[in-house]
């Protein structure tokens, strides 16, 4: 944990404090109002009316946390003269929690929703943090805080939460009769927004976490302690996904050796590994890296001819900021529906708005399984099972991923890495050409599998799906369904029913008739066209084919 001596008398702290909220609905259901609660919840705030028990403080600047939108919400690119140009001002603003009495606590974390975004990636880790204290009396500066180990990813959009991870309470601060939290931000030149919502102290540790089963190592040479001919040995893919030039370095996380991974100005490169078959199951790879800038973690879809395909061959994970000084800790969860073959690898980043391009050292790069696994060579893949008469034939929820659907992007906005993406949080599928605040012309397909009706006597198409932020008049023309049989040509099906247009919440199911295609081979496609100035949010989800 990283000590913070904030005790610095000339910085003179704001005397008001804010927990006003601005009067609009949340977009996104809240588990709940705020307020610190008995057992083992210590405090469970949501913001989603106010900043409840919390308290806004500043120590530079005059910008606060305020309530708005349903979460607590800072951001110092404001216009403060009313010309209608908005400016980055120097910030540096708290939200801090009402004292916690761990006298009897003998384990505890923090964990929250939050988007970040317009954030400069080298900054990252020291402007937006999550501090604890015990001596905290009413002045920041005076008391002395410890960072918890959160590393923010920076969003694209404004409708995908990111989860803080349980972040662990250090054991110092367990028995203490006076604990306080504190979110504090900080700007120059540059100046971010940060939302933060259904904040909770429990008692607990943090890796009490199943969200991914943890196993043993399945990669070889995760260390890159074995060399041969000037290359780590099992750290060069038979298929595109190795693009990186690679070298020896001294400066390891743990062992003798780490990889350097070299950048390019205008050009993504990645590390790749040599290729693994892999049985169905949830997979969590870890890596350590250090470098200024940001890493995106990944793997690939090998098809049955050995090569990547050029749509979709590629599934990545959120990008991650990381230091010049520091190892950090890079993680990536999946899902495998099926057996499949793969390249795992790490994205190091052209330069962007967010971050300039740097060399990178990796170290200790791990994939973990405890459900899944590889297969021994000369395995060979297992049959699907048919589906029963008068049973699914296609169940896909899209909790866990876009499953065995693909994307084909028809046309995608400059300045955009996808449309549809998989939002395994909140449990969907959802489009969106809104990006850095522009709505931008596209055309994006969600394509199903192939769907066998033999077995169905009344074939029907089933799926739930809500819409917001477009043209309510528009969403026919923007939000479609498209459907062939195999061999044929793309038809638009009307969809029967659309949600208000206006409300996150309003899920509506959507029931399509196949009696056309009885006993034929079809694929569908959700199909998310927008025109340039007008270009809302489509979600789905619970798509059924019976």
């Amino acid at each position: 944990m990283k000590k913070i001596a904030l005790s610095l008398a000339t910085l003179a702290v704001c005397s008001l404090s804010f927990t006003a909220c601005e009067d609009v609905p949340a977009p996104y259901e809240i588990n709940g109002e705020g307020g610190t609660t008995t057992g083992s919840t210590i405090i469970n705030e949501s913001f989603s009316q106010s900043l409840g028990s919390f308290t806004a403080l500043n120590t530079v600047g005059d910008i606060p946390w305020v309530c708005s939108h349903g979460c607590a919400q800072i951001t110092s690119y404001v216009d403060t003269d009313g010309d209608g140009q908005k400016e980055n001002l120097a910030a540096e603003s708290w939200l801090i929690s009402p004292k916690m009495n761990f006298t009897s606590v003998d384990s505890a974390y923090v964990s929250f929703e939050y988007i970040l975004r317009y954030a400069n990636a080298n900054e990252v880790k020291d402007n937006y943090q999550v501090l604890v204290s015990k001596d905290y009396t009413g002045i920041p500066t005076n008391a002395s805080w410890t960072a918890l180990s959160f590393n923010a990813t920076q969003g694209s959009d404004w409708d995908t939460w990111y989860e803080s991870g349980k972040l662990q309470i250090p054991a110092e601060f367990m028995k203490q009769p006076n604990v306080t939290l504190a979110l504090r931000y900080k700007a120059d030149k540059k100046a971010a927004t940060w939302e933060v919502k259904n904040l909770i102290v429990k008692q607990g540790k943090s890796d009490d976490s199943t969200d991914v089963p943890a196993g043993g190592n399945i990669i070889a040479n995760s260390g890159f302690e074995t060399w041969t001919n000037n290359l780590p040995e099992g750290w060069k893919s038979t298929t595109t996904a190795s693009s990186a030039e690679l070298a020896q370095s001294t400066d390891a996380h743990t062992g003798s050796y780490s990889l350097l991974v070299k950048c390019n100005e205008s050009q993504n490169k990645r590390l790749g590994s040599k290729e693994y078959t892999l049985k169905a199951g949830s997979y969590k790879m870890s890596l350590f890296v250090k470098g200024e800038g940001q890493v995106r973690p990944g793997y690939t879809l090998i098809g049955e001819d050995g090569k990547i395909p050029s749509q979709n061959g590629y599934m990545y994970g959120d990008y991650t900021a990381t230091t010049a000084n520091e190892w950090t800790e890079v993680t990536y969860s999946f899902k495998l529906d099926a057996q499949t073959k793969v390249n795992f690898v790490m994205m190091n980043p052209k330069s962007s708005d967010h971050a300039k391009a740097s060399d990178k050292l990796v170290d200790d790069f791990t994939v973990t399984t405890a459900d899944g696994g590889l297969v021994e060579e000369g395995g060979t893949t297992p049959e699907p099972e048919k589906p029963q008469v008068g049973g699914d034939i296609l169940n896909e929820t899209f909790a866990n991923g876009q499953g065995k659907f693909t994307i084909e992007d028809k046309l995608l906005p400059a300045g955009a890495s996808y449309i549809w993406k998989a939002d395994t949080q909140y449990g969907y599928m959802k489009a969106s050409a809104f990006i850095n605040g522009e709505s931008l012309e596209s055309e994006s397909w969600l394509i199903s599998p192939v769907v066998d009706l033999a077995a169905s006597a009344n074939p029907t198409l089933t799926f739930d799906h809500v819409a917001n932020k477009g043209e309510i008049d528009k969403m026919a023309e923007q939000n479609m369904l498209y459907i062939k049989a195999e061999g044929g040509e793309w038809t638009k099906m009307d969809i029967t029913t659309y949600s208000p247009g206006n409300d996150w919440k309003a899920w509506t199911t959507s029931v399509q008739s196949l009696a056309a295609y009885k006993g034929k081979k079809i694929q569908f496609a959700f199909v998310y066209k927008t025109p340039k100035g007008s270009s809302g949010t489509w979600e789905v989800k619970n798509v059924v084919v019976k």
